[in-house]
């Protein structure tokens, strides 16, 4: 029974691994509409597994002011990441079981504004941020707990 048990955290315990594609080829439409949050919204499936999803949501009813692009395992974010602000590009990030995971890049403007690092959601790495002419402004360092080792402004 103990031996059952353990059998089970550890299964249930381990991170998802998933077999999905990030290559939007590979989902069709099957679903239009959304809900009270966000009403506007395209959801796909995976063709070859029913758990990869890939929503598109949209701020207008004609489908036409993307919000978001962002791949699901069982309904939780994970893979890349999208956002747009003013149809302008705004954030390019990685989600792993429902954490943002790996780098993630802000964009003011078309520009990269800053460039960040995350492990399983905590802050981790060097953080760099830009000002409008691309010019770094200040670099942020974070150990692997997420701690603040050091903050630079220029």
């Amino acid at each position: 029974m103990l031996a059952i048990c353990i059998l089970i955290c550890l299964t249930g315990c381990t991170q998802v691994s998933t077999n999905c594609k990030y290559d939007i080829s590979s989902y069709y439409l099957y679903s239009r509409g959304g809900d009270k949050q966000f009403p506007f919204v395209f959801s796909y499936r995976n063709v070859k597994d029913s758990n990869c999803s890939y929503k598109e949501i949209y701020f207008d009813s004609a489908y036409t002011k993307l919000i978001s692009k962002s791949f699901f395992y069982n309904n939780v974010a994970n893979g890349p990441y999208v956002s747009y602000s003013n149809g302008k590009l705004f954030i390019e990030a990685n989600f792993k079981n429902g954490k943002i995971d790996g780098k993630r890049i802000t964009y003011e403007d078309g520009r990269v504004s800053r460039e960040a690092y995350f492990k399983d959601g905590i802050k981790i790495g060097l953080w760099i941020e830009y000002n409008k002419f691309g010019k770094i402004i200040r670099r942020t360092k974070y150990d692997n707990s997420g701690n603040l080792v050091s903050d630079l402004r220029y």
